[in-house]
């Protein structure tokens, strides 16, 4: 059997999308929402397919020290620091560091937010 696993966690940050014609255009921020999901084989043994721990530690030292109270722009390396480039950076690096089927989703505001997977990365 296999399951989605899921950690969800916060973070501030800000950005600016120059080649936007709208209020983007000019620096602001968001707190950012991110779900992370693992699809992962269920051990018959343990009943578990990953401690949530190693979701924890990846999110707090690979998105977290990356992104939070940081100007997007600056961390990006050269993509628009979209919802959609956000999502897929973190996607890119989660199946890096996981090895496994991924899904993030980033909500820019409570009302808007894109899902990703790695398959689109």
């Amino acid at each position: 059997m296999n399951v989605w696993l899921w950690k969800e966690a916060t973070f501030d940050a800000a950005h600016q999308l120059p080649l936007h014609d709208g209020a983007c255009k000019r620096l602001h921020g968001h707190t950012y929402k991110l779900q992370l999901g693992l699809y992962v084989p269920v051990d018959s043994t343990t009943g578990m397919g990953l401690d949530f721990k190693h979701l924890s530690r990846f999110i707090s030292e690979e998105v977290l020290y990356e992104y939070d109270h940081q100007l997007l722009n600056d961390r990006l390396r050269g993509l628009q620091p979209t919802a959609e480039n956000i999502a897929g950076a973190i996607c890119r690096k989660a199946k890096t560091h996981f090895r496994c089927p991924v899904k993030v989703r980033i909500w820019e505001t409570p009302t808007s937010w894109c899902e990703i997977s790695d398959e689109d990365a």
